[in-house]
């Protein structure tokens, strides 16, 4: 047992007034540290005969606990985030994709519908990526795609809209379609008044019956005004031909001359011979029953 006197003779490591009391003249007995908060500031306390023991909690050290331990020298935090210590603890501030107490878990972003317009999400680790559907662009498809400048010529001949997500074609009245690639036949609205009509790309022709000129084949041509009838002979314009005849009758019927030898028809016009005359005409564009070509001469 130990007494006051005996202790002084075991010459004892231990203060008198702070781990022992007095119990009576003779005997001191333990005193029970761990009623102080003072002396486990940040732990469990545990009394022992003369003494007690300090259990520190997570993120303390030292007898007493006292002590912050840094966390972050251990390099806790993962994938790229930033360490924060604090008193007893630490904090990872994660970077996007990343979650948890060490920021060791793979966000899945594509839980939240990142992508957008229609879009479809693929969860990567530590991010993600959208396949935009046509349109669209951007990390996250939410930025429109103007085709008009992303792609010069898309309409053609036709005039480039940028709409939200798409674009319209608005197109001359010589083409139609999406992208204004479908000719339009002119020739269904018949166009060519005395002559057949030849559809071509963004536009047409007219391929004027005899007689007739003009971009719709509306104007009668005067055949004497391009073809001279021998001396002595008038010229008669006719749709698409000329008659030349003699002024004065120069042969009976009994006599009469063929006037068409020699041949006086030019430019691959047909000679018909008449009584003191002759007739030139030209040969005729044939239509079909849509007035378009069917062959020409």
């Amino acid at each position: 047992m130990i007494t006051k006197n005996n202790c002084v003779a075991l010459i004892c490591n231990f203060d008198m007034k702070s781990f022992w009391q007095p119990h009576n003249a003779q005997m001191l007995t333990d005193f029970d540290e761990c009623r102080y908060k003072s002396n486990c500031l940040n732990g469990y306390c545990t009394n022992r005969p003369g003494t007690y023991i300090c259990r520190c909690k997570n993120g303390w050290k030292g007898t007493r606990c006292e002590q912050d331990i840094n966390e972050c020298v251990f390099n806790r935090c993962q994938n790229g985030a930033q360490c924060v210590n604090n008193q007893g603890s630490y904090q990872c501030i994660c970077n996007s994709g990343w979650t948890g107490p060490n920021c060791e878990h793979d966000t899945n972003e594509c839980e939240n519908q990142v992508c957008k317009n229609g879009a479809n999400c693929t969860n990567t680790r530590g991010s993600f990526s959208c396949d935009c559907t046509p349109g669209w662009t951007g990390k996250q498809c939410d930025v429109d795609l103007n085709e008009c400048s992303q792609t010069p010529g898309i309409c053609n001949s036709g005039r480039c809209l940028n709409n939200m997500g798409s674009y319209t074609c608005s197109c001359p009245i010589t083409s139609t379609g999406d992208n204004c690639t479908i000719d339009v036949n002119e020739c269904d609205s018949s166009p060519c008044i005395n002559g057949c009509c030849n559809n071509t790309n963004g536009g047409f022709a007219c391929i004027c019956s005899s007689g007739y000129e003009g971009q719709f084949c509306d104007t009668e041509i005067n055949e004497c005004t391009l073809y001279t009838c021998p001396p002595e002979m008038e010229c008669y314009d006719g749709v698409g031909s000329y008659l030349c005849a003699y002024l004065e009758i120069k042969d009976n019927v009994e006599q009469d001359t063929n006037e068409c030898s020699p041949n006086h028809c030019t430019d691959g016009m047909n000679c018909m011979d008449a009584f003191n005359s002759f007739l030139c005409t030209k040969p005729d564009v044939v239509c079909d029953e849509t007035k378009t070509v069917a062959n020409e001469p």
